[in-house]
């Protein structure tokens, strides 16, 4: 089946936006077991990395940061206003970038948490499908050597195939007789 790279990406979209509803539908199912799956999640990453009581203590000063940040701000302001008549504007940008850098510990612990639930664990597939959605998309639409030898190169790297790109093979071998 010959598919134009924009169709892929469209049907992607498609596809996509029909797996975030159905996670998000399964969210609030049960929002508190979510909310409760991300807290501890970010906690367990924060301990076996060791940085719990550092990052503590790095939250307090980035509070105490934004205080005076916004007193010297203000006074600063003040200052330029009187004398330019323009504001001006300071940026710290310490927090995100210890959230981006966490986010991935995070996010493994977040899908070891997902998984000890039945609920939780229909929202780990889902979100697994769809980040690997493009890849599926293209298996769909390829020639079955490429299709065998995706299979080869996840296997050589210690990966499986989704449940979905599973079907998708299926269906490609069946097609082929």
């Amino acid at each position: 089946m010959a598919i134009s790279i924009a169709e892929k990406h469209h049907w992607k979209e498609r596809i996509g936006s029909k797996l975030d509803a159905r996670i998000q539908s399964l969210k609030l199912q049960n929002p508190k077991l979510f909310q409760g799956i991300e807290a501890k999640a970010k906690e367990q990453a924060l301990a076996s990395l060791g940085v719990a009581t550092q990052l503590a203590r790095l939250e307090q000063l980035d509070k105490e940061i934004d205080r005076m940040g916004d007193e010297l701000k203000d006074v600063a302001n003040a200052v330029i206003t009187t004398i330019s008549g323009k504001g001006t504007e300071r940026y710290y940008a310490s927090r995100s970038k210890v959230e981006s850098l966490l986010k991935p510990h995070i996010a493994r612990a977040e899908v070891e948490l997902l998984h000890t639930h039945k609920l939780g664990k229909q929202v780990a597939e889902l979100e697994t499908e769809k980040e690997n959605l493009l890849d599926t998309i293209w298996l769909a639409t390829s020639p079955s050597q490429m299709s065998k030898m995706w299979t080869k190169a996840l296997k050589l790297i210690g990966e499986e195939t989704t449940a979905f790109q599973r079907d998708i093979l299926t269906l490609s071998k069946e097609d082929e007789k």
